[in-house]
């Protein structure tokens, strides 16, 4: 799958990222990069240990990072699940959760896909 195709896949800019990396071969690198990082995985042990503060810092930087990488679909269930938890008061977030994981796996099982 070429970057363009992975982009298209998982609803992101990829006009938008390109133009910050200038490479197809430097988008890779990023996008890949990103399947590494433990921020996915700092949200999900912080939920399981119903820690909403860690689970906040976590969904914001997952929030940044998709933002800075043109994950349209990702960065706007993460917004909705930074501002749940930014003044959390008990309101169910199971939904946003799901939307954020989801969003995240797709992504995940899109990048083991490119060229």
């Amino acid at each position: 799958m070429t970057v363009k195709e992975f982009y298209t896949q998982i609803n992101g800019s990829y006009d938008e990222f390109l133009g910050r990396v200038g490479t197809e071969e430097r988008a890779k690198k990023y996008i890949r990069m990103f399947a590494m990082d433990e921020t996915f995985n700092e949200l999900n042990a912080a939920i399981a240990n119903n820690d909403i503060p860690t689970a906040f810092r976590a969904v914001h930087t997952l929030k940044g990072l998709s933002a800075n990488l043109a994950l349209t679909d990702l960065y706007n269930s993460s917004v909705v699940l930074t501002e749940i938890f930014r003044n959390y008061n008990g309101e169910d977030y199971a939904s946003a959760l799901a939307d954020v994981r989801e969003k995240y796996n797709n992504i995940i099982q899109a990048i083991a896909l490119l060229d």
